[in-house]
């Protein structure tokens, strides 16, 4: 499953940074879709001890991407229903109301 890779995500995001590569929507999409598959266990179950980590992660990724859509709305949000901690529900709020104000 995708726990495997989750030492190559975060490669992958450190060699992005370490480049100053801009980050787009597509990709943006497809880093938060990752790291909700990273939350999910080799079999079954979750990791908990990466939803600190992947909620950090993605929020950074966010604010850095000025390019969002409507799939990164969806992205996000789903990315905070696989994680356990109050700070998720959070920001799933937020972006439900930022959504609902701003044109995508």
């Amino acid at each position: 499953r995708s726990g495997k890779w989750w030492h190559a995500l975060l490669e992958v995001h450190a060699m992005r940074q370490a480049a100053c590569v801009p980050i787009d929507s597509i990709e943006l999409n497809c880093f938060l879709a990752a790291l909700a598959s990273c939350a999910k266990g080799e079999m079954f179950g979750a990791i908990r001890t990466r939803d600190h980590k992947i909620f950090n992660l993605a929020k950074e990724i966010w604010i850095e991407s000025e390019r969002r859509d409507l799939i990164s709305l969806v992205c996000a949000p789903k990315l905070c229903s696989t994680l356990h901690i109050p700070e998720s529900l959070e920001w799933a709020e937020q972006l439900w109301a930022w959504g609902g104000a701003v044109p995508l």
